[in-house]
């Protein structure tokens, strides 16, 4: 059964899994581009028509393989030649949806194994066709793209069909990649190798066709940047003919290859486009799907029995696209801002990765958290280079980053102040420091999960620590007057905000990777080997008497009379500014109105800031606190960034406010299924597609982290009466069953776990158990 979301989006609410496009317009069609995207972590591939539209962005990215025009640019996520359009010539006429009568349409993205689907019935100079379009990117074979197209006319029909691999396309205003090599190969392939003008990549797409019958001519064409071969066939009334297209990419960049020269790369990209021809379509959408099915869907079934069938939608809408955006075997890339799925912030990641999308993959895939906790160890020389370069000792991790070699990739001027009209400074590479104290959060987070015998801390985690740390010691300011030590010049998570002082969430956040790193320094006194071996690389000596002085006299920002914790130090000195009119998906952005110095002037948030401090440090603040700065910071929030909803539905579903946090909830998971026809043009919102997931687990259920055990504490809303997950947690995979009054735990592995209960009771499940808990 199909239900409407809004007047663009509807879904199959049975076990169909599928988002619906309602109707076809090309104004929104680059929003259906980012949220149709499909993937699997190393290829992402935007769900463009197959033929051309004004404004349509055609995009092909491959994680990990950053260019900067030699040095011309910051680095940025190349788009790679692209491999959908063609050319659809049905007597004579172009196939394009914006002539003729369109009498039927019908697209969708099925989730359960990502395959775009579009159905079409056209009609044009009295002729009728019958179209059907399929695609996905391989979970199965990474490598892979496999696409049909079936045509169907209602008349004998003369069809030319143009199959290109086209490397004229590239990112806005800019080509990071040489002229290739174009080639018709003897086994009626397509190959096209290219390399980046960094000089540092070299690639190859090999393309192989199948169809129903014999063309009646074929013939070929080269152009710079492009190669075409256009077949023409004489089609038969009623007769449903297809058309099967295999493209392979490979680059020298490839961590599941042996052999990374121009040859070899091209020799298994053949092999790959063989493979796929050989399997034939449907062979390859099952692999592809049983892969979807034993990676994803399976080993972590998460089940909400609504009211309201939305809810399991959203959840699994989230959950595809981490999947997508996601290198399952590679610690050389993180996830961007985008994912996969557009050139928006030029595919660098930030501090959503380590925040807001590490959880799900902490909690729910640990192999691949290692890969992400790795990357940030891996970028530790360029974070040690970054700190030097802006005149600070340890590490100070980038705020834009791409490779792990690439140190800050933050541009520095962005689009024009609308006060001045002038390009307006880019500060949040300089002065957005809080990311360093966030990643070190973030570790200590994913080592309190570890099993005992893994030494991931020991071998790794303590360089990140103690460097961070060591940061924060030469970042602080001594305050003499008031004889404390501060944090100066910074922007916090409310980036509406520039160049304050003591923004509370930083403060806390550096307090703690500090505090974390002394406490650390004592324990390993325990263990004089390890300690002489850290003492010899991070002075600890002098480290410890640095931190010791620091954390005595460091100013960690309280509630005042009002129990209102002020953001900054002039925040709550600001007056207020009425925004309703910009608080909304589809309305004006603010600063389409205001510039930032304006805005910077009023009691205005872009996001959730003290409000993410209550949420990662819950337990210094008392229940009538937390109430009271949600509703006084909610009512100054713009949710101008997509991370901000769920941060709020995390925060009001674990203070006891389930139908506040309902709505919050439903707000984060339509951030790009919302009828904006625009919201999402230039990419998907990779963080809210955590955020989704975030606000179910540690939020509803209550799942967290408190002293080093896992704590579960739900308040599920009164639409829900079960949820079901699993998660990992010291090895071990733990399935919980949560209604309005039980919670049902089953350790499937054979070490006991103990879990805190939401009254502060401790639950100790021995291996192989049951247990049923009120609450």
């Amino acid at each position: 059964m199909m239900k409407n979301i809004n007047r663009l989006l509807a879904y199959s609410s049975g076990s169909e899994n599928k988002v619906y496009e309602r109707f076809f317009d090309v104004d929104h069609q680059q929003k259906f581009e980012s949220i149709f995207c499909m993937g699997n972590g190393y290829l992402g591939l935007r769900a463009t028509h197959e033929e051309t539209y004004p404004d349509q962005v055609r995009g092909l990215f491959v994680n990990g393989t950053f260019q900067s025009a030699s040095g011309s640019t910051v680095p940025e996520l190349p788009n790679f030649p692209d491999i959908v359009g063609n050319e659809i010539n049905l007597d004579g006429h172009l196939f394009d949806l914006t002539r003729g009568k369109l009498s039927h349409y019908k697209r969708y993205l099925n989730l359960s194994n990502g395959e775009c689907v579009r159905k079409v019935d056209w009609e044009l100079a009295g002729q009728k066709y019958h179209l059907e379009f399929r695609r996905f990117v391989s979970f199965a074979e990474k490598h892979l793209i496999a696409a049909q197209i079936k045509i169907t006319p209602a008349q004998a029909t003369t069809l030319t069909y143009t199959t290109s691999i086209n490397g004229q396309v590239g990112n806005h205003g800019t080509q990071y990649f040489a002229d290739g090599q174009q080639r018709h190969e003897k086994d009626d392939g397509l190959s096209y190798r290219f390399s980046g003008l960094d000089k540092n990549l070299d690639a190859v797409i090999y393309q192989l066709n199948t169809m129903s019958q014999d063309p009646e001519k074929v013939t070929a064409s080269v152009d710079r940047r492009r190669i075409d071969k256009i077949y023409e066939f004489a089609l038969a009334k009623d007769q449903t003919f297809s058309f099967e297209t295999y493209s392979a990419i490979t680059t020298s960049r490839d961590r599941d290859a042996i052999y990374h020269d121009p040859e070899s790369l091209s020799h298994r990209a053949r092999h790959v486009a063989r493979a796929g021809k050989d399997n034939g379509y449907q062979k390859n959408r099952l692999l592809n799907s049983r892969a979807w099915k034993k990676e994803v869907w399976q080993v972590v079934p998460i089940e909400i029995t609504s009211t309201n069938s939305l809810d399991q939608l959203l959840l699994n809408f989230g959950r595809y696209h981490l999947h997508v955006m996601t290198a399952s075997n590679d610690d050389l890339t993180s996830i961007a801002a985008k994912g996969l799925s557009g050139e928006g912030y030029k595919g660098h990641a930030f501090w959503d990765t380590d925040m807001f999308i590490f959880p799900y993959f902490q909690y729910e895939f640990p192999k691949i958290a290692r890969h992400l906790i790795n990357y940030r160890y891996q970028q530790l020389p360029a974070s040690r280079r970054n700190a030097v370069t802006n005149g600070y000792r340890g590490a100070q991790y980038p705020w834009e980053s791409a490779d792990v070699n690439h140190g800050e990739t933050t541009p520095k001027w962005a689009s024009f102040n609308i006060d001045t009209g002038k390009p307006s400074r880019i500060w949040t590479g300089e002065i957005e420091v809080h990311i360093t104290a966030d990643v070190a959060y973030t570790l200590m987070q994913y080592c309190a999960g570890l099993p005992e015998d893994d030494d991931y801390f020991m071998t790794h985690g303590l360089e990140i620590l103690f460097d961070t740390a060591h940061f924060w010691t030469s970042r602080v300011r001594y305050d003499q007057q008031r004889r404390r030590y501060e944090i100066l010049d910074v922007i916090g998570p409310d980036e509406y905000k520039e160049h304050v002082d003591n923004n509370a969430y930083t403060n806390y956040m550096a307090f703690y990777n500090m505090d974390s790193a002394l406490q650390w320094i004592f324990n390993l006194k325990n263990n004089p080997v390890a300690y002489a071996r850290f003492d010899q690389d991070f002075n600890l000596t002098q480290l410890q008497a640095d931190l010791e002085r620091i954390t005595a006299n460091f100013y960690l920002p309280k509630v005042n009379e009002d129990n209102i914790l002020p953001e900054n130090d002039t925040f709550l000195r600001l007056p207020d500014f009425n925004t309703s009119q910009f608080q909304n998906p589809a309305g004006d952005h603010l600063l389409r109105d205001m510039s930032i110095d304006t805005v910077n002037q009023y009691q205005i948030c872009k996001q959730a800031d003290v409000v993410l401090l209550l949420q990662a440090f819950r337990k210094y603040f008392t229940q009538k606190s937390v109430t009271t700065n949600i509703d006084y910071y909610e009512a100054r929030t713009q949710h101008d960034s997509s991370l901000s909803y769920g941060s709020y539905a995390i925060v009001r579903a674990r203070n006891n406010q389930a139908a506040q946090a309902y709505d919050l909830f439903h707000q984060a998971g339509l951030v790009d299924l919302n009828d904006n026809p625009k919201a999402s043009d230039v990419g998907i919102h990779a963080a809210a597609m955590a955020q989704i997931w975030n606000s179910v687990v540690q939020g509803f259920a209550g799942v967290q982290i408190e002293d080093g055990l896992l704590k579960l504490a739900p308040h599920l809303p009164k639409e829900w009466t079960k949820l079901t997950f699993p998660i990992f947690w010291r090895g071990e995979k733990i399935y919980f069953e949560i209604t309005d009054q039980e919670i049902v735990i089953n350790n499937s592995g054979k070490a006991a776990i103990s879990i805190i209960q939401d009254k502060g009771n401790i639950v100790e499940i021995p291996g192989y158990k049951t247990i049923t808990c009120r609450y």
